[in-house]
């Protein structure tokens, strides 16, 4: 199952299937591990009354690819249960079985309110929201998220060429700029990262602007932080006036995407562009 964003992604994934496509509860197998330390329940509500987690056994296998890939694979698994509103069709020169959802709803939607279903366990929510009130994030912040350790590796061969510094730099140094024409003050950064010298060169580059949540751990080679601080981080970071997150020219990071569906559901009716862009201030 990995790490934090990729399970939330099958998870939400398999639940729409789940709720939508056959109307059947689910059932998640939810371990804890070196990736992901902590159960779903004490991390986020429980959205729904036709899910149930439970941490023992052997989660199945993860089905590969975007949130949309995983559910079209489910729905090829059982074409029969396909609702008439959706359209099959083949795709490439396998025919390769893909599925259109109808008319007036896009897969981006269907993304975004999967995303919404989830809000945090109650104490974590309390402590983001003194965050955010404590240092101005939702009206003097911008967000970037810089994932480096497991993303800046090879990926079947080729190198994952994925955001440099100096790009989070310029892209922070543009959204400051236009805040100042506006206001005339400084935009606080607020910085989720996993590496502490990403930590160190931000705070060496912009001072006490930058806000960070939580302190880095000694490494265990899997996290630096906790994850109920990665979950405060990616709602903390969602709530700021924009967000930028890491991406890979193979691969981007599947926590920056999950951070980016929060924003989305914070924003409603903000217009981006491409969202695998991972950038909200690109019109």
């Amino acid at each position: 199952m990995a790490g934090l964003g990729n399970r939330l992604r099958q998870m939400l994934a398999a639940y729409y299937y789940a709720h939508n496509v056959v109307q059947r509860p689910l059932h998640v197998v939810w371990p804890k591990d070196k990736f992901c330390s902590s159960h779903f329940l004490e991390l986020f509500e429980v959205f729904a009354p036709d899910i149930t987690f439970n941490i023992q056994g052997v989660a199945p296998p993860a089905l590969r690819g975007g949130f949309s890939t995983i559910i079209e694979a489910y729905m090829a698994r059982t074409p029969e249960t396909l609702p008439q509103s959706w359209t099959k069709y083949t795709e490439g020169p396998t025919n390769a079985p893909r599925f259109r959802p109808p008319r007036g709803l896009a897969w981006s939607a269907i993304s975004a309110s999967q995303y919404a279903l989830l809000k945090p366990a109650a104490p974590l929510a309390g402590a983001i929201d003194a965050f955010v009130e404590r240092h101005g994030i939702a009206t003097n912040a911008v967000a970037v998220h810089v994932r480096r350790t497991d993303q800046e590796t090879a990926v079947d061969g080729e190198m994952n060429v994925v955001t440099t510094s100096q790009e989070f730099f310029d892209w922070v140094e543009q959204r400051a700029g236009e805040a100042r024409a506006l206001t005339g003050g400084e935009l606080r950064i607020f910085l989720a990262t996993d590496n502490p010298s990403t930590r160190l060169e931000f705070e060496a580059r912009y001072g006490p602007r930058v806000v960070t949540y939580g302190e880095m751990r000694a490494s265990d080679n899997v996290r630096l932080t906790t994850i109920e601080q990665a979950v405060c981080d990616a709602f903390i970071a969602s709530r700021a006036l924009e967000f930028k997150g890491t991406f890979g020219t193979l691969r981007s990071s599947s926590f920056s995407a999950m951070i980016l569906q929060f924003w989305r559901g914070r924003h409603v009716g903000r217009k981006i562009c491409t969202p695998s862009s991972l950038d909200t201030a690109c019109k």
